[in-house]
């Protein structure tokens, strides 16, 4: 089917048109439209810092269209909900490292989507107040390269990326050269109490330089998409 014709059954179709969105800012909606005109019918997902397994999750509505994924979450207190809401998904407990560690320090706050792994992180959102720190807990690290590999051996489709204040260290860390998400959700904008976020230009910069192109922009996400679907007859 042509593009612009593909186009218009997206945008005219009811099930397309007036799909809910789970994302914080639509994100789910504007990923799914990308995996529609790439012909990807179900994403195969990683979500890094799930938190809510519905709420304010980009991938929960690939779950509910047929999708599986992993999910990992360090927050021991928020697996239960995972396992209930999303039992096809398989959830790991565990933090993302960027380095050699094999565990670490997880600061988790009254509010748990403000949880870090960055000393450095929690004690800025501490001092800006608003927030309180609730206590610091011991967790497992596992590696990005190695999730990928041991549960994506065909390669991954959609990669969600929230974690406070590393979000550019764990991309720094994935192997480009074997692991090529075709699209990945970041939160691309620093932490503010008062709406004084700015954009991290460092993530959109580090991103070209991977080959990678800005597919969306939300309030709070960019998507980047490889550029690879760039060169592709569609």
């Amino acid at each position: 089917m042509i593009q612009w014709l593909r186009d218009l059954v997206f945008l005219v179709v009811p099930k397309w048109r007036f799909m809910n969105t789970y994302s914080q800012a639509g994100e789910d909606v504007m990923a799914a439209y990308f995996f529609f005109k790439h012909h990807i019918q179900h994403p195969t997902y990683l979500d890094i810092g799930t938190n809510d397994p519905i709420s304010g999750n980009n991938t929960f509505l690939f779950y509910k269209r047929g999708s599986k994924g992993v999910c990992i979450e360090a927050d021991p207190t928020l697996i239960p909900a995972l396992k209930k809401a999303r039992p096809k998904d398989h959830i790991i407990t565990a933090g993302v490292t960027f380095d050699n560690r094999s565990e670490a320090d997880f600061y988790v706050f009254e509010l748990a989507s403000h949880n870090t792994l960055s000393k450095e992180e929690a004690d800025f959102r501490v001092s800006k107040g608003g927030q309180k720190l609730k206590e610091v807990i011991r967790i497992p690290l596992v590696n990005i390269n190695t999730l990928i590999e041991t549960h994506f051996p065909k390669g991954i489709d959609f990669l969600s990326l929230d974690v406070e204040g590393i979000d550019l260290m764990i991309l720094e860390s994935l192997n480009f050269e074997k692991h090529r998400p075709a699209l990945i959700c970041v939160e691309s904008i620093t932490f503010s109490m008062d709406n004084q976020e700015t954009r991290i230009s460092e993530i959109a910069s580090f991103m070209k330089a991977k080959g990678y192109r800005v597919y969306a922009d939300s309030p709070i996400n960019t998507l980047f998409a490889d550029n690879r679907f760039y060169s592709q007859s569609t």
